[in-house]
């Protein structure tokens, strides 16, 4: 465990059979850190160890699974610095080829994994990632709004995971406006998931000045089952609240769930939301 984990081993210290430890060098050191746990492995003697996220130290005298999250640094390098970019190139490629096994939380980072990386398929296991009990335990506060408009409504461009800031929600917003502005998608509404907790300083009231009474909806996290629900493509898809005709996943290998899991028929692409800093052609958000 390392240092930002000293909550979670108190927490664990109580459970019998079980040994929690704190690496007491810092993350930033990585060499430092990779050493400490060298050293731990060699005493304790585990059966397995476990990378959780996307690197395993080098030279572990046992056999080690590793977990990628995502590939976003190897699909959109200009959203990060040039240095981090080469790290974690460097980084996931020695570990995944040192791995037992390899944990993709995604269809989408598996199939990542084995295009860009050339990692065998049949040695990575497709695992989900659990959502914290705190978003389990509630509901969207969006989707009673969801659920109270009627089966066949306006069809609408959806957005998925605009939490962070670099996904340039109010880019995407603006592209949009043009469009709707331009007569061209007249009735077409538009759906951001998490953007209702954007980091954008003041998000929520720059929609609402720029939406200008646009059918614009935010939401939190939604449950996936809800998020399936409402976003169901096909016309006969029984509880279908909205009509997606175009669904930008800019969620990386994080989608909960993934676009595919519930469109049939209208167009999906996992897109680099950062290409919205720049005002885009009209035929090119159609």
């Amino acid at each position: 465990l390392t240092n930002d984990a000293a909550v979670l081993s108190r927490q664990l210290g109580g459970l019998r059979g079980l040994t929690a430890r704190l690496v007491s060098a810092r993350p930033a050191d990585r060499d430092a850190e990779a050493a400490e746990i060298r050293a731990q492995v060699e005493e304790l003697r585990p059966d397995v160890y476990h990378g959780p996220a996307f690197s395993l130290p080098s030279d572990l005298r046992c056999p080690a699974v590793v977990t990628i999250h995502d590939l976003a640094f190897e699909i959109s390098p200009s959203w990060y610095p040039a240095d981090f970019v080469a790290h974690m190139r460097s980084e996931v490629r020695r570990s995944v080829a040192s791995a037992a096994r390899i944990v993709a939380v995604s269809d989408r980072t598996r199939d990542d994994l084995v295009r860009l990386v050339g990692v065998d398929s049949s040695r990575i296991v497709r695992i989900h990632e659990a959502p914290p009990e705190s978003l389990l335990a509630r509901k969207s506060v969006a989707l009673n709004e969801l659920q109270q408009r009627p089966v066949g409504a306006k069809p609408c461009l959806v957005a998925l995971g605009m939490k962070q800031r670099r996904k340039n929600a109010l880019g995407l917003l603006r592209a949009f406006m043009k469009v709707a502005e331009s007569g061209a998608a007249r009735d077409l509404g538009l759906l951001m998931t998490r953007a209702a907790e954007s980091e954008e300083p003041n998000f929520v009231e720059q929609v609402r000045s720029l939406a200008g009474g646009r059918d614009v909806l935010l939401t939190d996290h939604l449950a996936e089952e809800d998020l399936a629900r409402v976003l169901a493509c096909s016309e006969s898809g029984g509880g279908s609240r909205l009509r997606p005709r175009v669904i930008l996943d800019g969620n990386q290998g994080f989608s909960l769930p993934g676009a595919a899991a519930f469109s049939e028929d209208c167009l999906k692409a996992g897109v680099n939301v950062a290409l919205f800093e720049q005002p885009l052609p009209r035929a090119d958000l159609r």
